[in-house]
């Protein structure tokens, strides 16, 4: 188990003054059966009322407007979580994660690939999913900027390359072929740099994680925020204005371990 202290910075400039900005925000951890939230706060400005939510697969979600002309938009998540090395969310499944969604749908091409993958059937999920997740390293090219967040599955897996989206919507579509429900996970990694999206699949009971994009299960070094059947369900930041402008997004991101905080050295960030 770690105990690890996270800090999610987002900063939105406008280069024009918008309003009636409607957002939604899943920037914020909950307990589950991999983890335990010891705190998490989040602030938003300009400060506006908030309502504070759980979603249909149960992540918190944070929704507001700011209905008068700004420049900007600024949110901040920090917190402490305790994440377990058991891998495992035990929980009741919800059918929706064995079918295809928009982002995860399978192409013609894609189902000749699986038939080549070799998983057999009946296989134990975790089985299966050390099989797909080798295949889809394999095929795939790790470049940033060759996708978007709107490139599907099958997009990606023509152009055998992505980032962590396309690594892990092309595993969810293969395990979803071969039967196994799959999810969705975003979240942050020990460190410094971007968020990251994983994938968990269910077995005996449990959704235990998968990482594509390394190749290996996930451990106690991710903090997960939300899950869904894609990312259009869990998009840590999304929302909507009116205004002629364009916008340039900053983000600072870090996540490091109890033991690295000194004694008597300052938790809080300015």
């Amino acid at each position: 188990m770690k105990w690890l202290f996270f800090h999610y910075d987002t900063f939105l400039e406008f280069e024009q003054p918008v309003r009636e900005h409607q957002f939604v925000l899943r920037c914020e951890p909950t307990t589950n059966g991999r983890q335990r939230v010891v705190r998490a706060d989040v602030v938003i400005k300009p400060r506006v009322p908030i309502n504070i939510l759980k979603d249909g697969f149960g992540n918190m979600v944070q929704t507001g407007c700011i209905p008068f002309e700004h420049t900007s938009f600024h949110y901040s998540s920090e917190g402490e979580v305790f994440v377990f090395e058991n891998n495992r969310d035990e929980t009741l499944l919800n059918p929706v994660f064995r079918y295809p969604s928009s982002l995860t749908k399978a192409s013609p091409d894609m189902l000749g690939f699986f038939q080549g993958i070799g998983v057999k059937k009946g296989e134990k999920a975790c089985d299966a999913a050390e099989i797909v997740m080798d295949a889809v390293g394999k095929h795939f090219e790790y470049i940033p900027g060759s996708t978007d967040t709107s490139t599907t599955a099958a997009q990606a897996f023509d152009k055998k390359a992505g980032v962590c989206q396309d690594y892990t919507h092309a595993f969810i579509s293969f395990m979803r072929l071969a039967g196994y429900p799959a999810r969705y996970a975003n979240g942050l990694l020990v460190g410094e740099g971007a968020s990251h999206a994983w994938a968990e699949i269910y077995e005996d009971g449990c959704w235990i994680g998968f990482d594509p994009t390394r190749n290996s299960q996930v451990s106690d070094d991710y903090l997960r925020f939300c899950v869904g059947r894609d990312f259009d369900d869990c998009s840590i930041e999304r929302g909507v204005f009116f205004g002629d402008s364009g916008q340039r997004q900053t983000v600072q991101i870090k996540v490091y371990e109890a033991s690295q905080v000194k004694q008597g050295q300052s938790r809080s960030w300015s």
